[in-house]
């Protein structure tokens, strides 16, 4: 079995696979789900998601002031709070980082994120990205090959 689709099909039961530019995603190698939005790439691989399809998986609680723009993410102890097009992003209280020159934004109603800093900061979980296919999981070791985004295509087809 190509090991690609081995780590993506079987390694996590608490996991998100997803492809940038695709609204569907598979959650722990099994069950597909439908993304309010397809993820985009912003630029140099930094890549954009639909907030509330992904940290939910995960049994995070998310809050969207329209008003202010303001998100919040509660997940455990850690509460995350961004504000849609500004660069910020703290933890419980405490500014930690800028992310990445990216800030959150909303696209037709639907708050988007950059990846990384939300799932690796607030969810304390890990992200693998290779050639377009992103792999959220559990495990720091699980890294994702090059013939996932085609395994991962195939399988969300």
């Amino acid at each position: 079995m190509n090991k690609d689709k081995k780590d993506l099909m079987n390694y996590d039961s608490n996991s998100v696979a997803f492809i940038v530019g695709t609204a569907k995603a598979l959650i722990g190698g099994k069950k597909q789900i439908v993304l309010e939005k397809a993820p985009k790439e912003a630029y140099a691989d930094k890549t954009l998601v639909p907030l509330s399809a992904i940290v939910q998986v995960f049994g995070a609680k998310v809050k969207y002031d329209s008003d202010s723009k303001q998100i919040t993410i509660r997940y455990g102890k850690n509460v995350g709070v961004l504000t849609a097009d500004n660069p910020l992003i703290s933890i419980n209280g405490n500014i930690i980082r800028q992310i990445d020159y990216m800030n959150p934004i909303v696209d037709d109603g639907v708050v988007m994120v950059p990846v990384r800093p939300v799932v690796e900061l607030i969810l304390g979980k890990y992200v693998s990205y290779s050639s377009g296919a992103v792999y959220i999981s559990n495990d720091p070791f699980v890294q994702i090959g090059q013939g996932t985004a085609h395994v991962l295509g195939r399988v969300l087809e």
